[in-house]
């Protein structure tokens, strides 16, 4: 494993810690959206840096991810559908000024498996 790829590994764990610091101490719903979603994105990441494809732009990571590591690996679409689904509520409760819903307990305990499941395709 690259430097790289343990360096965006690190982060998507920082990010679940923050995660599950932030629900557990009542902070914003928009925070622990944020954190779950990059969580995912980073080891997202991690798996597309690890097989040489660093996207240029941020954004591009889920597609990148769907087209190039979903599609010819082994890792189940609704890993995919999961990181896009992160994304969306990530721009709804940053940008729009409606409240997500959501269970952020579940979104937590799903994006730890997501980060586990990333980190062994690594």
């Amino acid at each position: 494993m690259s430097e790289h790829v343990d360096a965006e590994l690190e982060k998507a764990r920082e990010a679940l810690a923050d995660a599950r610091i932030l629900n557990e101490n009542d902070g914003s719903t928009a925070g622990v959206v944020n954190r779950v979603y990059y969580a995912a994105f980073h080891a997202a990441q991690a798996v597309l840096s690890e097989r040489g494809n660093l996207p240029e732009d941020e954004d591009h990571v889920p597609s990148h991810f769907a087209e190039d590591v979903v599609m010819v690996e082994e890792i189940p679409m609704e890993e995919a559908q999961f990181l896009n689904s992160m994304r969306a509520y990530r721009k709804k409760a940053d940008y729009e000024h409606e409240t997500v819903e959501l269970d952020l307990d579940a979104k937590i305990v799903r994006a730890e498996r997501f980060v586990d499941e990333m980190t062994d395709f690594c």
